[in-house]
């Protein structure tokens, strides 16, 4: 497997970094070609945390009122953050500020009581994570 798999941000900053290092004397337009790819890992760490993002409102949310929630929308919500977790995003993930996000206006943790790891598991149990979330 190449870094391309394995870890999508590192390989975009990388490639980046290669055309910098190209010689000005090309007619490839390299600063914003760099802008570009870089840009692409940026999008999809900011895709998985908004993803992560909806789940642990979702969690909140359930443990808040669990009428106002159903699991069903918290697990479409979580199979989401595992598409996106894809190709080693989930490593460049803010947990602590991804939770202090979905956490506004209300009073919880400090921390995030769930992993990265967790939440991007395909067999993250939704339902006793939600059970649990009585926070």
């Amino acid at each position: 497997m190449s870094l391309y798999d394995t870890d999508f941000v590192l390989w975009t900053r990388q490639q980046a970094d290669l055309l910098r290092s190209m010689p000005d004397s090309t007619d490839i337009d390299i600063e914003h070609l760099t802008d570009e790819i870089e840009g692409l890992g940026r999008s999809a760490v900011a895709e998985l945390s908004n993803a992560i993002i909806r789940v642990l409102r979702g969690l909140v949310r359930r443990s808040i009122d669990p009428g106002s929630i159903t699991i069903e929308e918290i697990l479409s919500a979580q199979s989401d953050v595992v598409i996106r977790s894809d190709a080693g995003v989930w490593r460049h993930v803010d947990l602590d500020m991804v939770w202090r996000l979905a956490k506004r206006h209300v009073d919880l943790p400090e921390a995030c009581p769930w992993s990265i790891e967790e939440l991007t598991a395909e067999d993250f149990k939704v339902e006793e994570a939600a059970a649990a979330s009585r926070l």
